[in-house]
C-alpha cells in the first residue's frame, strides 16, 4: 500500500507525537525521527493523540470483521444444510426457526457451574438452578438479571415451571425439593422424603401433582397442596437422572446410571405399601451402553416420520434395535409413518456421546444419532416435533433432523465448557443454554 505525501507527514507527525507521549527515555528517539523524517513546526497541532486513535479504531474494526466472518459461516453453513424452499417446505413456515450463533445474550452472575434451566410458559423468564446452592431469575430478552431465590443448602439439580408458570418447584442434592410461588417469589413448601441427591423435579400437566427421581433408586409423586408423598416408583437399580412426561399425562419416561429408560403407565401408578409385582414399568428401553443422562417426549400430533430405510444418513444409521428382528423396527417405522393415534416417541441421551429415538409402545431403537465427540448432558425436541436438540460436553448445540435422520446445524463452541442443559421458550423464538463455565447464553431461533 503507497501513502500519499499529505498522509505520510499525518502518519510521521502523529509516531513523533507518540514518542514524546512515552516520556524522557524517547525523547532522544522522537527528536532524531524529527530531524530523519524532517518534520515542520505545525505538526503538533494535528497529530496529537492520533496514532492511538487510529490504532483502537483498527481493533475494533478487526472485531467487527470476526464477528461478520463468524456470522457469514453460520449462514454458509445453513445454506448447505438447508431443504428446498418450494412445496412442503414452504408450508413449515416457523417451524423451521433453529438456534443460530452468535448468542443474543450472555447472562451472567452465577458463581459456581449452571446445572439446569427452566423458561417460563408465558413471560420472557428463565431460572436457572446451579452448584452454587441458589436459583436464579433472568429476563433473557433484555438480558437483566432479575433477582436471586435462596433456600438450598446444596447444589441445585433441577428447576421446573408449572404450566402457568404461577409455581416453580426446584430440587436439590440437600435431598429435598422446594415449591416457589412466583408471584410472591417465596418459598412456599420444602418437600422431603428422598434418600440421596434428588435430581430432577417435574409438574404433571394437571399441575396438582409433582414427580421426582433420585440416587436413591425412587421416583416419587408429590402433592401439591399439602406437600405429602402420594406414592413410589422403584424400578431402577441404580441414579435416576431425569424424567419426562407425556402431553396428555398418561405417561412418564425416567432414566439414569442403569444405562436404561423406564417407561411407567401414570393412569396405573401404584401406592406405597401395594403389590410390588405391580411396580414395575411399562417398557425398558435398553441399547445404551452408558449412563442415560436425559429424556424427552415428543409432542403431541406433532411427530414427525423418519425417512425410509435406504435414504442417505450421515449419522449413525437407524433402526439399531436390540434383541429384536430387524422386520419389526421396519413395521415400526411404517406405523409412526401413518401416524397411529398410538404411535409415541421419546429421545434419549446417553454419555455414550448418543442420541437415540424409541418407538414407546414396541420398545423399538428407531435411529441413533452418534455426532456429539462427549456427553450427551441435555435434549429437547423442537416445538414442531421435525428435530430434536441436544447439548454435550464436547461444548456444542446440535440440532438433528428426524425425518432426514442427521444433524443439520451445529453450534460449536456454544460455551467456554461442557454444556450442561438447554431450553427452549414457548412463546418466542430462543434457546437458553448454561454450563459449566457459569454463564447462559440465549440463541435466537430463525
Amino acid at each position: 500500500m503507497v501513502l500519499t505525501e499529505k498522509q505520510r507527514d499525518e502518519l510521521h507527525s502523529a509516531v513523533y507525537e507518540y514518542l514524546l507521549g512515552l516520556g524522557e527515555g524517547f525523547r532522544n528517539s522522537a527528536t532524531v525521527f524529527a530531524e530523519e523524517a524532517k518534520l515542520g513546526d505545525d505538526h503538533r497541532s494535528t497529530s496529537a493523540g492520533l496514532l492511538e486513535k487510529k490504532w483502537t479504531s483498527v481493533v475494533r474494526l478487526q472485531r467487527k470483521v470476526m464477528e461478520l466472518e463468524q456470522k457469514l459461516q453460520q449462514a454458509e453453513a445453513d445454506l448447505r444444510s438447508a431443504p428446498g424452499t418450494t412445496g412442503a417446505n414452504k408450508k413449515q413456515g416457523d417451524s423451521r426457526q433453529l438456534p443460530r450463533g452468535p448468542p443474543r445474550q450472555t447472562l451472567v452472575g452465577h458463581r459456581s457451574p449452571i446445572l439446569a434451566l427452566a423458561v417460563h410458559p408465558v413471560y420472557s423468564i428463565v431460572a436457572s438452578g446451579s452448584e452454587d446452592a441458589t436459583i436464579r431469575v433472568w429476563d433473557y430478552e433484555s438480558g437483566e438479571y432479575e433477582r436471586q431465590l435462596k433456600g438450598h443448602t446444596s447444589v441445585v439439580q433441577d428447576v421446573s415451571f408449572n404450566q402457568t408458570g404461577s409455581m416453580l418447584v426446584s430440587c436439590s442434592s440437600d435431598l429435598s425439593l422446594k415449591l416457589w410461588d412466583f408471584q410472591t417469589y417465596e418459598c412456599v413448601k420444602t418437600l422431603r422424603g428422598h434418600d440421596h441427591n434428588v435430581s430432577c423435579a417435574r409438574f404433571l400437566p394437571s399441575g396438582e401433582q409433582i414427580v421426582s427421581c433420585s440416587r436413591d433408586t425412587s421416583i416419587k409423586f408429590w402433592e401439591v397442596s399439602t406437600g405429602y408423598c402420594l406414592r413410589t416408583l422403584c424400578g431402577h437399580t441404580d441414579w435416576v437422572r431425569s424424567l419426562a412426561i407425556s402431553s396428555d399425562g398418561t405417561l412418564l419416561a425416567s432414566c439414569g446410571n442403569d444405562q436404561t429408560a423406564a417407561i411407567w403407565q401414570l393412569e396405573s401408578a401404584p401406592s406405597i405399601g401395594s403389590n410390588a409385582q405391580a411396580n414395575q414399568p411399562l417398557m425398558i428401553l435398553r441399547d445404551h451402553t452408558h449412563v442415560v443422562e436425559c429424556v424427552a417426549f415428543a409432542p403431541s400430533k406433532k411427530r414427525q416420520a423418519p425417512s425410509a430405510p435406504g435414504s442417505q444418513v450421515s449419522s449413525t444409521d437407524a433402526f439399531s434395535v436390540s434383541n429384536e428382528d430387524p422386520t419389526k423396527g421396519a413395521l415400526a417405522m411404517a406405523e409412526i409413518s401413518n401416524g397411529p393415534s398410538q404411535g409415541e416417541l421419546i429421545a434419549t441421551g446417553s454419555r455414550d456421546r448418543s442420541v437415540k429415538l424409541w418407538d414407546v409402545f414396541s420398545g423399538l431403537c428407531l435411529m441413533t444419532f452418534s455426532d456429539h465427540d462427549n456427553w450427551v448432558r441435555g435434549i429437547i425436541y423442537h416445538p414442531s416435533g421435525n428435530f430434536l436438540i441436544s447439548c454435550s460436553d464436547d461444548r456444542s448445540i446440535r440440532v438433528f433432523d428426524i425425518k432426514n435422520r442427521r444433524c443439520i446445524r451445529a453450534i460449536d463452541e456454544a460455551h467456554a465448557h461442557f454444556v450442561t442443559s438447554i431450553a427452549m421458550s414457548s412463546t418466542s423464538a430462543v434457546l437458553v443454554s448454561g454450563s459449566v463455565d457459569k454463564t447462559i447464553h440465549v440463541w435466537e431461533c430463525r
